[in-house]
């Protein structure tokens, strides 16, 4: 059987009697499920380390900067990464010192302070940027925050449009759109290909991507925040990015940054060894392996029922099995099962190929 977080959680309602959401509901159940298969099974089923992917997507509409927890595997709980580093197939170069890789890579934009582009709050059909500080020439002007209309052609349904906001030495914003938007593009990174080149005397504050299911995107016109708009607000020149070929791995907050920012969509990953599993997300997801399902039901369940008064015999039960002795299906079989399988494992070391 191939387990899933749905089939563990129907097997703890069985195991716990709990038969209705009303009597434990699925978010409560998937707490015990992840916390028991996070935190407790590792040590009860003698396991120190976990294989995986380690993963992050990198697109044009990221800042480079992505939280341990992107793609669902925390940086924190990776003990080791066993092996290249590559985006879309070409390796990248790990860096794990971070004056060593601010060093490499600079500020390149020419703001001080970030204008935080946004959605309009004002009007919702406008983006909205913060108070913030750039550079023209040699000297530095500060700007208020503000709210500008997009403007330009009409971008067809189901279809991505791009504009850039640039400001110059008075102050003056002004909006761009990407040479195609009349047509519409298939994808946000090859319409932000296609934004024009600023000119002398001005910066680019950033770009936006627009693209709206449920009808043509007016710009300056449709809210950004209607039913079937997605929107994205990304600070900085799109010229300044490029394919990522340096990451930095700082342990100390659990951050990933690259560089070059990426020009497109990458999917950045690694072979690792992690100190616990990646938690269970969703319905579909699966254990790293899927035969401890029923370990993950059982113990899960015998954490519930430990929470409540009056379930003690049961719990007694689904540890060590009935009291005739049989002990098929419970949580002692189950780990015993599981610790077999893994110093078999161990005890044979690394695959090798047949001669």
């Amino acid at each position: 059987m191939a387990w899933t977080l749905l089939d563990i959680r129907t097997t703890l309602r069985a195991l716990t009697g709990r038969s209705t959401t009303g009597e434990l509901s699925d978010a409560a159940a998937n707490v015990f499920i992840n916390d028991y298969y996070r935190y407790q099974f590792p040590q009860a089923a003698c396991l120190d380390r976990f294989d995986t992917t380690w993963k992050k997507t990198a697109r044009v509409t990221d800042g480079g900067e992505y939280n341990d927890d992107n793609d669902g595997n925390a940086l924190v709980d990776v003990i080791e990464l066993k092996g290249p580093i590559y985006a879309n197939g070409l390796e990248m170069n790990p860096v794990f010192d971070p004056d060593t890789f601010w060093g490499m890579y600079p500020p390149e934009e020419q703001y001080i302070i970030a204008p935080a582009l946004a959605i309009g709050t004002a009007n919702a059909a406008h983006v909205l940027n913060g108070a913030f500080s750039f550079i023209i020439g040699s000297y530095a002007d500060d700007k208020a925050s503000a709210e500008t209309a997009l403007d330009g052609d009409t971008v067809p349904q189901s279809k991505y449009g791009a504009w850039q906001l640039i400001v110059d030495a008075d102050g003056t914003i002004t909006v761009q759109e990407a040479d195609d938007n009349a047509t519409g593009y298939a994808s946000a990174a090859r319409a932000v290909k296609d934004l024009p080149a600023h000119t002398s005397g001005t910066i680019v504050m950033g770009f936006v991507t627009a693209i709206n299911t449920s009808g043509t995107f007016i710009p300056g016109t449709t809210e950004l925040s209607a039913a079937g708009v997605t929107d994205t607000y990304t600070d900085g020149n799109w010229r300044l990015r490029g394919q990522p070929e340096h990451i930095l791995l700082h342990r100390t907050d659990g951050k990933v940054f690259i560089r070059p920012k990426a020009c497109d969509t990458y999917l950045i990953q690694s072979m690792a060894s992690m100190e616990r599993p990646p938690s269970l997300s969703g319905d579909a997801s699966t254990p790293l392996d899927e035969a401890w399902g029923r370990a993950l039901s059982v113990g899960a369940a015998i954490a519930f029922l430990s929470s409540k008064d009056a379930e003690s015999e049961r719990v007694a039960e689904l540890m060590h099995g009935p009291s005739a002795g049989r002990s098929m299906g419970s949580l002692d079989y189950e780990l015993k099962a599981i610790r077999m399988k893994y110093f078999k494992q161990l005890s044979h070391g690394p695959m090798r190929p047949a001669i």
